[in-house]
């Protein structure tokens, strides 16, 4: 990884990032809290911008996390293709893979949050596993994604008796709905731990989002559809997925998870000014 190579950080629980040399630059004014929630498209718009200034202003920072994500997938593609018939297995190896992934990508993701709210920026790739803004982060991640997992433990559907396989996949799809709607919900909570707002708390966030679920909905998947029409566009291009060809799937995947990401971050930053009322107070 060369220049780009993060400096990764294993440390007690006590450790804190100020007791580290600062990697952060606070030299870019701060943005003002409190702003009007503007319309659908010109969030959008603005989520775009913050993207593409965030790329300008962190770049190493983009590029090592870009290569972890790169990485993983391929170290996962690799490792799991030859057992694909395994089940639960596979399933749970992906998932560790998926947790490690976002162990390592969640410096990158504070980044991102810190530059938009305070205009911070970040100097180095640091990685503190026992900096209590890193560990909450991590964790609700690592919450919600095993919520969104759960179901690919069970059985398949496939090998139970009618009715009660049906019955079981109507059960799982109202529940996946349910994490995701849980998912929208705790949106201001992520920008609120980058921050280290003074009410992060999942309560905080809930309250802050009533009123606004179809808005927050809304906006990330009209800011998504693109980059996805793309990737799925560059992967129709690509056509077999064996050989060289599976690489440049998997490449075209992380590309597109990276992209979306960025976008979720800075979305779900906007939306911390506009609407974090809760979250952001005592």
């Amino acid at each position: 990884m060369g220049q780009f190579a993060p400096h990764i950080l294993a440390s007690a629980a006590a450790t804190r990032y100020h007791d580290l040399p600062n990697p952060w630059n606070p030299k870019v004014a701060a943005n003002t809290m409190a702003q009007p929630m503007p319309p659908i498209g010109a969030a959008v718009g603005l989520a775009y911008r913050d993207v593409a200034d965030a790329g300008r202003a962190l770049t190493k920072v983009m590029a090592v996390a870009l290569v972890f994500i790169v990485v993983s997938d391929q170290a996962e593609r690799l490792l799991l293709a030859p057992d694909a018939d395994s089940g639960n297995d596979v399933t749970l190896a992906a998932y560790v893979i998926g947790l490690v992934q976002t162990l390592l990508i969640t410096p990158f993701l504070i980044a991102v949050h810190r530059y938009i709210v305070l205009g911070e920026t970040m100097q180095n790739y640091v990685i503190v596993a026992g900096d209590r803004r890193t560990q909450g982060y991590f964790l609700c991640w690592a919450v919600l994604s095993t919520l969104a997992v759960a179901p690919a433990f069970l059985p398949p559907l496939s090998n139970l008796e009618q009715p009660a396989g049906g019955m079981i996949g109507f059960a799982v799809l109202g529940y996946l709905i349910g994490v995701m709607l849980f998912g929208l919900r705790l949106t201001l909570l992520f920008p609120a731990i980058a921050v280290d707002a003074p009410g992060a708390t999942v309560a905080n966030a809930l309250a802050d989002a009533r009123g606004h679920l179809w808005r927050i909905f809304a906006t990330g998947l009209i800011a998504g559809v693109p980059l996805m029409t793309v990737a799925y566009l560059a992967q129709a291009a690509i056509g077999s997925e064996s050989g060289v060809a599976a690489v440049l799937v998997s490449l075209v995947r992380s590309i597109a998870a990276f992209g979306l990401l960025t976008q979720f971050v800075a979305i779900s930053s906007r939306l911390y000014m506009w609407i974090g009322e809760r979250v952001s107070q005592p």
